[in-house]
């Protein structure tokens, strides 16, 4: 008997492997077979204070807090002004949230303070001490009062 043609075999290895993949991405579907979209996700005061909470108990270090506030702020700016902040540099951010803030000085400082420090954990592998933590946190409420304060874009 003669053997497969070396390209016969590969074409139905690709065809199982695109298959499986396809099986494998489907989306989950309820008892009804309505596709099921994930959780909602969880309030940003919530969510704030799990990570302070985690903090607290010693279950997430400085630097997690650092990159957790950060990514709370990001995601606050992006629900209440529109702004893609996960999807931005710092700098850009900053840019689109100067006039969303303009009426809040305090909260831009804030804003500065909180996106500089966490560009400094984030892409040069800074630990920050104690007291910069303490500023993060303080520069986080500051920002979280001035966004719920404002009208959603």
């Amino acid at each position: 008997m003669e053997s497969m043609p070396p390209f016969l075999l590969t074409a139905g290895v690709l065809l199982l492997a695109v298959l499986l993949y396809r099986v494998l991405r489907r989306k989950p579907e309820d008892a009804q077979g309505n596709p099921t979209s994930p959780p909602p996700d969880p309030a940003p005061v919530d969510r704030l204070e799990r990570l302070l909470e985690e903090h607290r108990l010693g279950r997430c270090t400085d630097v997690f807090l650092v990159l957790g506030l950060d990514a709370w702020v990001r995601d606050a700016l992006d629900a209440s002004q529109g702004i893609p902040a996960r999807r931005l540099t710092s700098v850009e951010v900053m840019q689109r949230s100067g006039k969303a803030m303009a009426a809040a000085p305090n909260a831009l400082d804030s804003l500065e303070r909180l996106f500089g420090l966490g560009d400094r954990v984030k892409f040069g592998a800074h630990p920050p001490c104690p007291e910069e933590v303490r500023e993060a946190l303080a520069a986080a409420l500051v920002l979280g009062r001035a966004l719920a304060e404002r009208e959603p874009a």
